[in-house]
């Protein structure tokens, strides 16, 4: 018989059910990590707090960044209600990871995080993209960037249908094994070597010229930053907050399928 205070199941860890207590415990130390990252986004736009206080900070000022947004909103849904909670602890722990990963260059703030396959990134980086399209998501991509890169794309993946196999067939059109870099070489302003990993610029044009051979990149590039500046320029333009909504986005899709014609199945 369970103890007086505790709930049998509440939440369900990697296929194991656990009781309240456990999960209570889980997601005190997710919202300790997400505070101490939301200290650090305070601390860019030059809010100094502890990271104990970071949340109670953050509600005393409206104009916070969509990453801040992110975390606020990560920190609130650990907050039990008193009747459990209502988010996949295990969810919202993948979420602050993945988001340390890409932001940080490790996993966690306090020690160097484990190598990470490819297969792996794969998985961490859809997760941000997933992250990106939501309402106070906790991603650093931007869902305009997101959805205007699915936009550019769609030439390839329209004929699949899960996102991994879409995923899949866009990685596959490019030559490459990782999302991250495919979704670097659209939206990214600059190609920057070092953005993609690479010490030398040198191999780095080699390897853009490899690109080149599968894909008309250049040309991609350029549909892509024509409709999102012209986009940026326009005051009344839509704020793309769905797939399909949004000059640019409609134009981007328009424009890549009337130019490019999948070559790789």
């Amino acid at each position: 018989m369970a103890k007086k205070g505790i709930k049998s199941v509440v939440q369900k860890m990697s296929g194991e059910i656990i009781d309240t207590r456990k999960a209570s415990r889980l997601a005190q130390n997710e919202r300790r990590k997400a505070q101490r990252r939301l200290a650090r986004e305070l601390e860019k736009s030059g809010v100094k707090t502890d990271w104990k206080h970071a949340y109670e900070e953050s509600l005393k000022h409206d104009s916070l960044s969509s990453k801040a947004k992110g975390l606020q909103s990560k920190i609130e849904s650990l907050t039990s209600s008193g009747e459990g909670y209502n988010v996949q602890i295990e969810s919202v722990a993948e979420s602050i990871k993945t988001f340390t990963f890409f932001e940080y260059g490790k996993e966690t703030l306090s020690k160097k995080g484990s190598a990470v396959d490819i297969q792996r990134r794969n998985e961490m980086f859809q997760h941000q993209i997933n992250q990106s399209t939501k309402k106070n998501g906790l991603s650093i991509l931007e869902k305009k960037e997101t959805h205007a890169f699915y936009a550019a794309t769609q030439w390839i993946w329209d004929s699949t249908n899960a996102n991994e196999r879409r995923n899949e067939a866009i990685m596959n059109e490019f030559g490459l094994t990782s999302l991250e870099q495919v979704y670097k070489l659209i939206v990214n302003k600059e190609l920057d070597f070092k953005e993609f990993g690479f010490e030398d610029k040198e191999v780095f044009e080699e390897w853009l010229n490899y690109v080149r051979t599968n894909i008309d990149l250049d040309e991609l590039r350029k549909i892509y930053k024509e409709e999102m500046e012209a986009d940026e320029n326009d005051e009344a333009s839509d704020d793309n907050s769905s797939p399909s909504g949004g000059e640019a986005i409609k134009n981007i899709r328009m424009r890549t399928s009337n130019r490019f014609k999948r070559r790789h199945g």
